[in-house]
């Protein structure tokens, strides 16, 4: 049976993201143009290319206007594997509830005895939590490397 890593980043101030980093992924920060939410999808654009060992490509959009309102449909792809996230939620006109309209996170292209598994959540306060299967000690570290250059809080568990 394949080993599965548990990570949990949080904690993720916009000010750490380097020139270099911002420069590589500036689709994605010009998509998610906010200061919070960039470092997390950057993230999974670098997950992506260690496991798959090929640049992440981003299209898309996203748009959070506070409140529950948010819009987003984008897809990050590395070689073979990608994710879709898409999610549509509005404050209903009573201002009582978030009326989510479409909420779907699909991750494909993983080989037998790989995985990755995301519930497509993210955000400021309680940051994002991934599962990969079948990841190799090398590629742990290196994730581990990512994770420590872009967030405060960071925990990996075997």
């Amino acid at each position: 049976m394949a080993k599965v890593l548990t990570v949990q980043v949080s904690d993720a101030p916009y000010q750490k993201l380097s020139r270099e980093r911002k420069k590589r992924w500036k689709a994605i920060v010009k998509a998610f143009d906010n200061g919070y939410f960039e470092p997390y999808i950057i993230f999974l654009a670098e997950v992506l290319s260690v496991l798959s060992g090929a640049e992440a490509e981003f299209s898309g959009s996203h748009s959070n206007q506070g409140c529950g309102t948010v819009e987003e449909y984008w897809s990050l792809k590395a070689g073979d594997l990608e994710i879709f996230r898409g999610k549509k939620s509005e404050l209903s006109e009573s201002w009582q509830r978030v009326e989510v309209e479409d909420n779907r996170t699909t991750i494909s292209g993983f080989p037998p005895g790989r995985a990755l598994k995301w519930d497509g959540e993210y955000d400021i306060t309680f940051g994002m939590k991934l599962q990969l299967t079948g990841v190799t000690s090398g590629e742990a570290k290196q994730l581990r490397k990512i994770a420590d250059e872009l967030f405060k809080r960071v925990e990996f568990s075997p």
